[in-house]
């Protein structure tokens, strides 16, 4: 919930901060760091908004090739950086998530 203080700026963060409400947004490849930073840690984030989000990246060639540059051959391994796994796991407490893919996004019949 917003709220509109009167006082400063650093006043008003220094209420933000103890109320320990946070948000966290990003896009494509950031989308997916988002949404896989908020999966992983529930209770820190009270929403999460990403735009084009590489969501299932197991599942698309582009992130076949990425997971196993950098995380080897065990696509098991894979599941804990890929949000559709984590999603479906989440035991956290209530987060909204706002996701926008678009309808002409290039990888979306990956």
């Amino acid at each position: 919930q917003c709220s509109v203080s009167s006082g400063s700026n650093a006043e008003y963060g220094k209420q933000w901060y103890q109320r320990r409400v946070r948000a966290i947004s990003g896009h494509s490849m950031g989308g997916h760091g988002a949404l896989i930073s908020a999966l992983k840690n529930p209770g820190k984030y009270k929403c999460v908004s990403v735009f084009a989000p590489i969501a299932n990246p197991t599942e698309c060639p582009w992130g076949v090739k990425a997971f196993t540059g950098y995380l080897g051959e065990n696509k098991a391994a894979w599941k804990q950086y890929d949000a559709t796994f984590l999603a479906k796991d989440y035991d956290g407490p209530k987060m909204e998530i706002q996701l926008d893919q678009g309808e002409d996004a290039p990888y979306q019949t990956d």
